[in-house]
C-alpha cells in the first residue's frame, strides 16, 4: 500500500454559536486512514487582522487529529475557518500512515463542502456592537415629524444581563432642546424584538427649525458582554412652515 492519508473534512465539537476571549475550540481534522503524529504540526485559522496559528493536541494513531484553539482578544471571525487549503503544516513534525506514507496536508478549500465553516457555524467575536444615530450628527434639514432611530448591528441587552423592553430603555435616552444643556424633551421609547433598534418619539413633534440633542449612555451590552460605547448627535430641524 502505497496511498497516502488524505483529509476528508474539517470540523469541531463545539457547538454552533459566538465565542469570545478566553474560549476553547477543538479544530478536528478528518483523515481518510488512521494517521500517526511526531512533533507538533500547526494549523493557522483566519481570525481577522491577527490569525490564530494552532498547534496540534492530539489524535495520534486515529482519522481524527484535534488541535485545541484558544480565542485571543484580537480575533474576530463571522464563520470561523482555516486561512487557505495549505494552512496545515508539519512544524517540523510528521504525519504518516501505519506503512510511512506521508499523509498529504491540502485541506478543503475554505467555505467549500467539508471545510470547518461548512460544516460548523462558530462565531469569534470580541467587539462592542455598533451605535449608530439616524439621522446622523450634524443633520440639518430633520423632519420634525419623524421619529430617532438608535441601531445596533447585533441584539443587546442591560450590562446586567437584563433583557432592553419599550418599558425601562428610556432610561437610557437623554433628549433635550437645543444642547446637553437645554430642557428637556418629553418622549417616549421603544425597542424592537430583535434587540436592534430604539425608536425614539417626542411627545409633540419636534418644531420647525428646533435643534435638538439626543443621546445614549453605555449601559447595552452584546450576548458576550461587550459593553457599547455612549453615543449622541445634535440635529437640526426643517424649516416646513409655509410662508
Amino acid at each position: 500500500d502505497t496511498t497516502s492519508p488524505t483529509v476528508s473534512s474539517v470540523s469541531s465539537t463545539k457547538e454552533n454559536a459566538a465565542y469570545k476571549v478566553g474560549e476553547t475550540i477543538p479544530i478536528n481534522i478528518n483523515f481518510d486512514d488512521k494517521v500517526y503524529v511526531t512533533g507538533t504540526p500547526q494549523l493557522t485559522l483566519e481570525t481577522g487582522t491577527a490569525d490564530a496559528v494552532v498547534d496540534y493536541s492530539s489524535g495520534t494513531e486515529s482519522t481524527k487529529l484535534i488541535f485545541n484553539y484558544t480565542v485571543a482578544s484580537t480575533h474576530n471571525s463571522s464563520d470561523l475557518d482555516y486561512t487557505s487549503t495549505s494552512a496545515l503544516v508539519l512544524n517540523g513534525g510528521v504525519l504518516k500512515d501505519s506503512l510511512g506514507n506521508a499523509a498529504i496536508l491540502t485541506l478543503p478549500a475554505p467555505a467549500t463542502t467539508g471545510s470547518l465553516s461548512a460544516n460548523k457555524a462558530i462565531i469569534i467575536d470580541n467587539l462592542p456592537p455598533i451605535v449608530t444615530i439616524d439621522p446622523v450628527d450634524g443633520s440639518n434639514t430633520v423632519l420634525p415629524t419623524l421619529p430617532i432611530l438608535i441601531n445596533f448591528n447585533e441584539y443587546v441587552r442591560f450590562i446586567d444581563n437584563k433583557e432592553a423592553t419599550s418599558t425601562n430603555v428610556d432610561a437610557l435616552i437623554t433628549l433635550k432642546d437645543s444642547n446637553i444643556n437645554g430642557t428637556d424633551i418629553l418622549f417616549d421609547a421603544t425597542i424592537n424584538s430583535d434587540k436592534t433598534l430604539i425608536t425614539i418619539d417626542p411627545i409633540v413633534d419636534f418644531a420647525s427649525e428646533q435643534t435638538v440633542y439626543v443621546s445614549i449612555s453605555p449601559a447595552l451590552e452584546d450576548s458576550l458582554d461587550h459593553p457599547i460605547s455612549s453615543a449622541s448627535a445634535t440635529l437640526k430641524m426643517k424649516d416646513v412652515i409655509t410662508p
